[in-house]
């Protein structure tokens, strides 16, 4: 799916070219570009009862900053700031790792919320 238009971008140049790498990705395949999932959801409440919701919006809040967020290795594992630990504490990161034909899950617990 991902493949045929990702041939009609220009490829991604570094960290800071991801929001342009995302858009022009976005524009190729027909989909709602991630700036405007951003603007939406923190023109809304930023509080709400929701736990599921309430994560979705702190997502798109730590996007707002930095589109590459939960790509970025540094800020999801080396950071040890209280901004680093609230990211890992808020967020699961799965890891899929191809061993032997099977597949190892290593998941962190979500925090309660």
């Amino acid at each position: 799916m991902l493949l045929g238009p990702r041939k009609h971008v220009v490829p991604l140049n570094g960290l800071a070219d991801v929001a342009r790498y995302n858009m022009e990705l976005c524009k190729h395949l027909g989909w709602i570009q991630p700036t405007r999932l951003i603007k939406v959801a923190l023109e809304g409440p930023q509080i709400v009862a929701d736990r599921w919701a309430q994560r979705y919006i702190w997502a798109q809040s730590e996007r707002a900053k930095m589109q590459h967020a939960f790509t970025n290795v540094v800020r999801r594992s080396l950071d040890q700031s209280f901004l680093g630990e609230r990211f890992r504490s808020r967020y699961a990161f799965p890891a899929i790792e191809y061993k032997t034909r099977h597949f190892i899950w290593e998941t962190r617990m979500l925090s309660g919320g």
